[in-house]
């Protein structure tokens, strides 16, 4: 059997280094998507520095003059249906999958049952004390020590303030190639015959290392491409309720420059 990774980098990728090593032995081959929003956009050419630092490359560049998370979700399907009779690890740069057995045994015991896809749900990842550190070139694991749910946190402070909810906590980990997934790789397309593993008999952990010291900074810079076409006061409308469940939720303010 044959295992892939596809990953999609857009923005800053501080973790992207870390992503591509936590992955490496356990796959096949690598299949890192590059999103620019233009011609002079310096994200390319971190990226290519960033693969080629493993014996990697780029397979594949596009560019947009926005964000969109449902081209985003096009981009993995595309990728994967070049080898549908594959597997495919799916993950985000910030997200280490710890499966709950030996990957290729799970994979096995799909294909002995007609399962399709494994099922992960996020861990954030904080830095001592709940803070958020600047990311170093060291060990990730020590620099965040400490596991929890602030994605939930957040999500639940976003609805009680009306505002719209952040992405859910599940994610499509492992999946056949033949696999189509929703917005955000948070589920599947259900078709026929497409059946997950059994999530009582295994969940993968996504450990989710988004929580460093640039963390508000770059989701003001995606809320601001996602509604460069609405009116600006929305945005900063936005802006300044997602500081607010950042630095007044529960997590350091200090951490994140607030």
């Amino acid at each position: 059997m044959r295992i892939n990774l596809v990953t999609l980098c857009g923005q800053q990728v501080p973790t992207l280094a870390h992503m591509l090593r936590h992955y490496r032995n356990l796959v096949d081959d690598i299949y890192i998507i590059v999103h620019s929003l233009g011609e002079n956009d310096p994200i390319r050419e971190r990226v290519q520095a960033v693969a080629a630092s493993i014996g990697s490359g780029v397979y594949r560049s596009v560019m947009a003059d926005k964000f969109d998370p449902a081209f985003a979700t096009q981009l993995y399907n595309e990728t994967m249906q070049e080898r549908p009779d594959e597997w495919w690890i799916i993950a985000d740069p910030d997200e280490f999958h710890l499966y709950f057995d030996d990957i290729r045994q799970i994979i096995a015991r799909c294909e002995e049952n007609g399962w399709s896809f494994v099922s992960g749900h996020f861990l954030d990842r904080f830095g001592v004390g709940g803070t958020l550190p600047e990311l170093q070139d060291t060990d990730i694991w020590r620099q965040f020590p400490i596991a929890g749910v602030g994605r939930s946190v957040i999500t639940r402070s976003a609805l009680t303030s009306g505002a719209d909810a952040w992405a859910p906590g599940w994610k499509i980990c492992l999946a056949k190639g033949n696999v189509r997934l929703g917005p955000g790789q948070h589920y599947v397309i259900k078709e026929p015959g497409i059946d997950g593993y059994p999530i009582p008999l295994g969940l993968v952990q996504v450990h989710h290392f988004k929580w460093d010291r640039t963390v508000l900074d770059r989701h003001v810079h995606t809320l601001a491409t996602l509604k460069r076409a609405a009116d600006g006061d929305g945005c900063e409308r936005e802006a300044s309720g997602a500081t607010g469940r950042l630095c007044g939720g529960g997590l350091d303010a200090a951490g994140c420059g607030c």
